[in-house]
Parts: structure tokens; C-alpha cells; sequence
């Protein structure tokens, strides 16, 4: 059966109901009431259709683009959620999602495999989503700085900018937000060697095991290696302030306790100089 789209608006205590496309009305006072009136119109006239009637008013239209608006804001967590390496579950149960929809809305941004523009703030993490190369890179390295980490405790941090917000990696992954990357050590107190590299596009693979990627927000065009314990020691000056995409690699011999860490960097979007 063919399905016809008509408003309803509330009259005295009545719903008018005004069929697009038809000289055909209808009136009740509930919808189903008026539904069945525009219906039975409609079949006067010999179209046989069911109405889905859609109620109008300004302050339901007020409650639609809320409700749009909070769609919008649990669609761009789970996104961010998912860069940062969270499973489903912890997803739905964050953002309140059934866990259905948030499979539904991470298979539909995979498919479109592209992000909402956004402005140069923290919150840039939630806008870009990073695609490991399915070809071999072709990006040529721009700079480079190494040296060896005391780790103290079984991470360390990675941040570009002055917030400091406590971050935990999630297990042995490394976890990103904002201006901060946390990155798992296999071992604690142990001295690792680290090397990070700035290239001009999605570097190529490092060495070890990928560990994690992500986006992180340097606005002060710098890199600053920090462990709980000891203190920063590794500084790496960047192209540009802006907001750069992330990829940790970790080598791990559990027999002769040895680790070490490569990070590689890119420019996903450059920001104006004080943004």
C-alpha cells in the first residue's frame, strides 16, 4: 500500500490534518482519529493509502533539532570512542547506545570513509578518523629525534600542548586525547630506547607491533616526551602548530627486557599561528 506523508497541526481540540498533493482533509480529535478522517477521504477519491502523519508545532520543531543535535553529538563520541581504540561495548555503555547502533553507525562512517570539517580546538580528536595505508607509503621523513626513556611506571606520555589530564592507556594499547597520548610500556622501570619522526603524509610501518593510532592536538608546534617519574627528556619541534595524526610501534623482547618505541607523525591540518 502506497504510504503519503501529511502534517497535522492542533486546532481548538482537534487535529487538522491537510493531505500534500490531494484536495483532501481530515479532522479529529486524536491523530488516530484524524488519520482515519484523511484516509477516508483520500478513498472518496479513489487513492487507497495509509497516512503517516507527522505532528507540527513550534515547539516540537524545537524538540526535533534537539534531539537531531544529540544524535549528531553520540554519533561524533562513538567515532571518537572507536579512534581511540575503545571496544563496542565500552562504547554503548559511554555514550548510552544500544550496542546494535553503535555497530550501525561505525560500519555507515567506515563506508563513507570520511570526516566532518571542524574548527582548531581540543576537541579535534572527535573530527578525524586515520586509515592505515593499504599501499606501500611514498611520504619522505621531515625530521627526526631519539633518545632513551627512564620508565618508571608501565606508560609514559606523549603531549603537544600544556593540558595535562591524567590519561590511561587502555591496556596494551596506547590512548589519545587532545593534547596527550599515553603509551604502555611492557615494563616498568626499565630504559627504553625511543625514536619520533615527523613525515610529510601516513608514514610507513615502523618496526614491532603497532600498539596504537590516533590524532594529537600540538598547538604549540612541539612534541614533549614526559614519564610520571623522571620528567621530560625528548623534545621534537614540528613543522607547524596544528593537528597531527599518530601511529606508536613497540619492539618488546620479554627475554632480554628490552623495549623500544617508535613514534611517527604527520600534519593532518594546520592551524594559524595563536589558534
Amino acid at each position: 500500500m502506497t504510504e503519503i506523508e501529511a502534517s497535522a497541526t492542533r486546532t481548538g481540540r482537534n487535529w487538522s490534518v491537510r493531505v500534500p498533493g490531494y484536495l483532501v482533509y481530515g479532522r479529529g480529535a486524536t491523530l488516530k482519529a484524524a488519520k482515519a478522517s484523511a484516509e477516508a477521504g483520500l478513498a472518496l477519491i479513489g487513492v487507497i493509502a495509509e497516512i503517516r502523519l507527522i505532528p507540527q508545532s513550534a515547539e516540537l520543531e524545537n524538540l526535533r533539532a534537539a534531539e537531531a543535535e544529540v544524535e549528531t553529538a553520540r554519533e561524533t563520541a562513538v567515532r571518537a570512542l572507536h579512534l581511540r581504540k575503545a571496544s563496542k561495548r565500552d562504547i554503548a555503555i559511554s555514550t548510552g547506545l544500544p550496542y546494535a547502533q553503535v555497530k550501525r553507525i561505525l560500519a555507515e562512517h567506515s563506508e563513507r570513509g570520511t570526516a566532518p570539517e571542524s574548527s582548531p580546538t581540543s576537541t579535534q580528536t572527535l573530527h578525524h578518523e586515520l586509515m592505515t595505508p593499504q599501499v606501500p607509503s611514498t611520504a619522505d621523513l621531515v625530521d627526526s629525534t631519539e633518545g632513551t626513556l627512564l620508565i618508571d611506571y608501565p606508560f609514559w606520555m606523549l603531549y603537544g600542548g600544556p593540558s595535562r589530564e591524567n590519561l590511561l592507556p587502555n591496556g596494551q594499547e596506547a590512548a589519545f586525547a587532545g593534547e596527550e597520548c599515553a603509551i604502555p610500556s611492557a615494563q616498568a622501570r626499565i630504559s627504553s630506547p625511543v625514536t619520533i619522526s615527523e613525515w610529510d603524509g601516513p608514514p610507513p610501518a615502523g618496526p614491532g607491533e603497532l600498539i596504537g593510532e590516533g590524532t594529537l592536538d600540538c598547538p604549540q608546534g612541539e612534541l614533549v616526551v614526559d614519564t610520571p617519574a623522571t620528567g621530560s627528556d625528548l623534545r621534537l619541534r614540528l613543522g607547524v602548530p596544528g593537528l597531527y595524526g599518530v601511529r606508536v610501534w613497540r619492539i618488546h623482547e620479554e627475554a632480554r627486557e628490552r623495549q623500544e618505541f617508535d613514534v611517527r607523525l604527520w600534519l593532518l591540518e594546520e592551524w594559524p599561528p595563536g589558534s
